[in-house]
């Protein structure tokens, strides 16, 4: 998995914007305190991804900062952690935005060594391509697997860009809401913190599409997962 910054340029304060992108990192690598698929007592529909499931083994190199703060590298043993992981800092960097892409390939160097800075091999170089690819047609995340079916990935990717422009599309009030829902997984805790009453809360989260976009961060991975795991070995 490689990303990209999107706007870096333009980051008014890098090192708040440092710090934040710390954090969201450390919580990917971190165990879960919300069970295997981070959930825990939710309202329907909702799933707690600030406590990120896919720590430890899902990962052969967790994500790293390379390059300063404008890319990102890491290497997972599915897609599925990967995709989570992309969901994750979405929501943890709003509204903030990397360019994602994702490839499955071989690995020839540095292995050994844990750090995705120091692999290389036909895995990046697929992350790579499909990464231009991803700016060239201003797609959020795209998938360089030759051997997923060309229909599955070309849906994949227009279902997530349109899952991304909605994020991208909040106000600073939808995210705010949706970030407590997502971590206090109960629209009532959410109205209490907040000081606001529960209608509110559920009238902010229908307008930021919060039930489609919790649904997708569930299904989506675990559909890359399904698909990987019928293709043939690369």
């Amino acid at each position: 998995m490689v990303a990209d910054l999107e706007g870096s340029r333009d980051l008014a304060d890098r090192p708040a914007f440092a710090a934040d992108l710390r954090r969201a990192l450390a919580r990917i690598r971190r165990p879960s305190t919300a069970g295997p698929e981070g959930t825990g007592p939710t309202d329907p529909g909702a799933a707690r991804v600030l406590d990120h499931p896919d720590a430890g083994s899902a990962w052969v190199a967790p994500l790293e900062a390379v390059r300063g703060l404008d890319e990102l590298s890491g290497v997972a043993r599915r897609p599925g952690p990967a995709l989570r992981a992309a969901f994750h800092l979405t929501l943890a960097l709003w509204p903030h935005r990397f360019r994602f892409a994702l490839a499955r390939g071989r690995l020839d160097v540095g292995v050994a060594g844990g750090r995705a800075s120091a692999m290389d091999g036909p895995a990046f170089h697929r992350a790579a391509d499909a990464l231009e690819r991803a700016r060239r047609d201003d797609l959020p995340c795209a998938f360089a697997v030759p051997e997923w079916p060309a229909a599955a990935t070309a849906g994949l990717e227009s279902s997530l860009r349109l899952h991304f422009l909605w994020v991208a599309d909040w106000t600073a009030r939808q995210a705010e809401v949706y970030r407590l829902w997502r971590a206090l997984g109960v629209q009532r805790d959410v109205a209490e913190r907040l000081d606001v009453t529960p209608s509110n809360v559920s009238m902010t989260l229908d307008r930021a599409h919060a039930h489609e976009l919790a649904a997708n961060e569930r299904s989506f991975p675990a559909l890359l997962d399904w698909l990987d795991a019928l293709a043939p070995a690369p």
